[in-house]
């Protein structure tokens, strides 16, 4: 298999990896990741607004609202771990994961095939921009001769040298090169992807660490005692860091090496979101049914403490 055949394959493993439509896609999860946080950022605005009583406290129910911070950060959390899963490949038979850990470590490995001659034959690019230039420049003079000099006119994409130099420049800096030494055969510098996996590590190790004690597995106090676990804190602006990051990296990716595309990561809604924003959870008349929905299940939760040894051991 040719070395161009390998990087098609290998370019399009990564794209999809990157940014397809499975759910699982990096983007799709960064994508609903963002959207929690917008979400987060709205309510919690709006519990800085609400009124307050006679001692100064919010009017806000504090069960629902202490459930929903609860939620906001493990879902965040599981979100940021999962993103940045590494313990697997992205191409293990059985247990592969898409995550921006194992989409770098695929690139490394294969960072053999990231050549400037590649990347111009995958994107359909003239390697030599001198030759397009010249074209233009015979298409240009084509152009003022048939329109007795008028200058406006469309400039077909496949003659735009600019282009192509601006690819070149963009890879002078990623394979360290200039115009006097560029070759087809030079290489993106594995140095790239070492700071990009570095800078994604750094932001997000300490959340991975109490995701792995705390949340994705209940560690022993022993376990977490080894690690110090106990003295991580994790504050909102920890997520925020690490969530920026994350998108800067995955864009980074995207634009310089994988589609050319550029990201925007908030989605936008394809519905009024903030529609009965305003109405209250619960009307006063309905009250009576919301307590019998608490004290029904109390009632059930209190029946689970019956298990006999009979039973147990009965067929």
């Amino acid at each position: 298999m040719s070395n161009f055949k390998q990087f098609k394959i290998k370019r399009e493993l990564w794209i999809q990896s990157l940014n397809g439509k499975d759910r699982n896609s990096i983007m799709s999860q960064i994508y609903r990741m963002i959207w929690n946080t917008a979400v987060f950022k709205v309510v919690n605005e709006g519990i800085k607004l609400a009124s307050v009583n006679e001692k100064g406290d919010k009017k806000l129910n504090g069960m629902v609202f202490n459930l929903f911070g609860d939620l906001y950060f493990e879902n965040q959390f599981i979100a940021i771990r999962r993103v940045v899963d590494g313990y697997y490949s992205l191409e293990h038979n059985k247990k592969g994961v898409c995550s921006l850990i194992s989409l770098l470590d695929n690139m490394i490995q294969n960072i053999s095939l990231l050549t400037r001659e590649n990347y111009f034959k995958v994107e359909g690019l003239e390697y030599d921009y001198e030759i397009v230039r010249k074209r233009y420049i015979k298409y240009e003079q084509e152009q003022r001769k048939g329109k007795n000099g008028v200058t406006v006119f469309t400039i077909p994409d496949e003659l735009d040298y600019h282009r192509i130099l601006e690819r070149h420049k963009e890879f002078d800096k990623l394979t360290n090169k200039n115009e006097n030494n560029r070759t087809p055969d030079d290489c993106v510098k594995k140095e790239i992807f070492i700071k990009l996996k570095k800078n994604v590590i750094d932001a997000t190790n300490k959340i991975k660490t109490y995701v792995e004690k705390y949340v994705a597995h209940a560690a022993t106090m022993q376990s977490r005692l080894l690690i110090n676990a106990h003295k991580i804190s994790i504050k909102v602006r920890d997520i925020w860091s690490a969530q920026e990051t994350i998108c800067k990296v995955a864009n980074f990716l995207d634009i310089y090496l994988l589609s050319r595309g550029s990201h925007f990561f908030l989605p936008v809604s394809q519905y009024n979101n903030f529609r009965y924003i305003e109405n209250a959870l619960v009307i006063h008349n309905d009250m009576e049914k919301i307590k019998r929905v608490w004290s029904e299940y109390e009632k059930e939760t209190q029946s689970w403490n019956n298990l006999t040894i009979e039973e147990i051991l009965k067929n």
